[in-house]
């Protein structure tokens, strides 16, 4: 299992044979290789033949006919492989992000395994809500079985730093910006988290969990109803509120979701980080891929001891407060999960500075600018200790600002390839700053 971050300092030694995440006296993290070396994961997102992000589980594109034409894949996709690692090295990339699939495992560069935990049973789903049940058996049974599937061939490998669960589950909480009882969550396009499943069908896990919840901190419906500021005398009164799109938003409700939110996220930490751990106690747990934060109730499950690393996806010029929203009161080590300079952000000027506006710089020159100052300056952010390029191929060809790095022809992005082999020269000097006190606090947090 994991050690708890008060226990971090009895490890007392790097270079386990395993990829870690380590803290400096200073409370700077770090992730450290088998060999105990710093190491600042600049990985890329969605490396496989299919050129898409679904990994294993995509449908082949266009870029699968030129990788089976050019590279004579179906009969050597060794060719394939090489090529791109090499393509990867030489501009300054170390790693491989989600979505890289089997044949790219063990060849010479650290990679990363999502296991869809989603997938693997009953989902629940409502505007906003996007879940596995947890408190499903059958579901705890299903990601057993699929961190077996994936994670026991992968226990002893040197390379693999760690596993992703899921990638932007959609939690069904408040904007972090609104408070309990404003009139703001009435435009609210769905319920939240508790008041959606307590009005799923009555054969649903979380359902059955959530009811015996709130009847156990309240008593009856009656009181229920006092304490949320709304008429109810049974449970079908919530799935008739769902219905006509009336949301609970008191303070009294409030306090209830926020509580349940809590027991249902520790339900899904918990029960993602045992089946890996069962079936391979070696490496890290790099959570579920954030798409924004997902506030207080669900973020504070995501720490020691079921998680080693919390994983945030960006898009936003603001890298690194995007960054310092997940570090605020909880300091865990931050694992950028996508980060490109093709979203409105950065390329549209109506998200721009009135001064940049202005200047009337074009788009290119603007991303240019803008681009490599975003990534270095989240990079320098305490908790970080990566980013990962979205993506391996681009979205359109021929677009000099998009997000990938090879178009469907695996032709060269120029724009995004020269600005990123500058970009990952200049972060190596940030892996070194801190590692000597981290060796000698000895912080060593998975082991």
């Amino acid at each position: 299992m994991l050690a708890p971050m008060d226990q971090q300092s009895t490890h007392g030694q790097l270079g386990t044979g395993y990829f870690e995440v380590c803290q400096d006296a200073g409370g700077q993290w770090t992730l450290v290789d088998p060999d105990g070396r710093p190491f600042l994961f600049k990985g890329v997102c969605g490396v496989n033949r299919a050129g898409t992000q679904g990994g294993r589980l995509a449908r082949p594109g266009p870029y699968a006919a030129t990788v089976d034409r050019k590279y004579d894949y179906p009969r050597s996709p060794q060719r394939f492989v090489d090529a791109t690692l090499e393509r990867l090295r030489d501009w300054n990339f170390n790693a491989l992000g989600s979505w890289v699939t089997e044949e790219f495992f063990d060849q010479g560069m650290p990679f990363t395994e999502i296991l869809e935990c989603v997938m693997q049973g009953s989902v629940l789903k409502a505007p906003g809500i996007k879940l596995p049940d947890v408190f499903d058996p059958a579901w705890h049974e299903a990601i057993d079985r699929q961190a077996q599937l994936l994670c026991t061939p992968l226990r002893n490998s040197r390379e693999l730093i760690g596993y992703f669960t899921d990638n932007e589950l959609s939690w069904g909480q408040p904007g972090t910006d609104q408070i309990w009882g404003a009139s703001e969550l009435a435009n609210r396009k769905g319920p939240t988290l508790l008041q959606a499943i307590l009005g799923m069908e009555q054969d649903c896990p979380a359902r059955r969990e959530a009811w015996a919840f709130v009847l156990e901190n309240h008593g009856s419906m009656e009181q229920i109803g006092r304490a949320w500021d709304v008429a109810l005398s049974r449970p079908e009164d919530v799935t008739r509120l769902n219905q006509a799109g009336q949301i609970l938003y008191s303070t009294g409700y409030g306090q209830d979701h926020h509580d349940f939110s809590r027991k249902f996220a520790h339900a899904y930490v918990r029960h993602t980080a045992e089946a890996i751990r069962r079936h391979d106690p070696n490496h890290l747990i790099l959570g579920a891929r954030f798409g924004s934060p997902p506030g207080e109730a669900v973020l504070q499950a995501f720490r020691q001891p079921w998680v080693d690393v919390v994983s945030a996806n960006n898009y936003r010029v603001d890298l690194y407060g995007r960054m310092n929203a997940y570090w605020q009161g909880h300091e865990m080590p931050l694992l950028v999960g996508e980060f490109a300079w093709a979203s409105p952000p950065f390329v549209s000027p109506d998200h721009w500075t009135e001064q940049d506006r202005a200047d009337g710089e074009s788009v290119e020159s603007h991303v240019q600018r803008v681009g490599p100052e975003s990534l270095v300056h989240g990079m320098s952010h305490p908790g970080v200790v990566g980013y990962t390029w979205y993506r391996w191929i681009q979205d359109r060809n021929g677009r000099p600002v998009a997000y990938g790095l090879v178009d469907t022809n695996d032709e060269v992005n120029p724009l995004n390839v020269d600005l990123l082999t500058e970009v990952n020269a200049r972060l190596e000097s940030l892996v070194t700053l801190h590692h000597p006190a981290a060796r000698a606090h000895g912080g060593c947090c998975h082991s």
